[in-house]
């Protein structure tokens, strides 16, 4: 499965919602994320529990490797895969999935790699994409 940084920073920050994302997790034997998720989930995570960026990182890093999620690049062509998700669920077409530019990656990312999407919250639930 795909990771989306809905689901590290649900996870890493111990949501209502972080065991039953664990649980899913768990049950794919393969789980890939982006660069991109890891930073918005640092980002996030650092934010949140008011902690330095750095110390964030390494957290988030051992996060990734106790969990076996495997980081990947989005290659060049997902990126027309990444655009017409923006122009159709996105929040300047108006879309009540209102996906942001780094949503439209994370979709582009399972589409490619042919996984369903971790994830949390209803963005993603009003598109097309399998959810994990």
């Amino acid at each position: 499965m795909f990771v989306d940084a809905s689901a590290l920073i649900a996870m890493l920050t111990d949501e209502d919602e972080a065991r039953i994302l664990a649980a899913r997790l768990q049950a794919s034997p393969k789980r890939l994320t982006t660069p991109q998720a890891v930073l918005e989930a640092i980002a996030a995570v650092s934010a949140h529990l008011s902690l330095p960026l750095e110390d964030t990182e390494t957290a988030v890093k051992r996060f990734l490797d106790l969990l076996a999620i495997q980081l990947v690049s989005l290659p060049v062509q997902a990126l027309p895969v990444a655009v017409a998700a923006l122009a159709r669920y996105g929040r300047a077409a108006g879309h009540n999935a209102a996906l942001e530019p780094n949503d439209a990656l994370a979709y582009a990312a399972a589409r490619y790699y042919r996984m369903p999407l971790l994830y949390k919250g209803g963005r993603f639930a009003a598109t097309d994409i399998e959810a994990a």
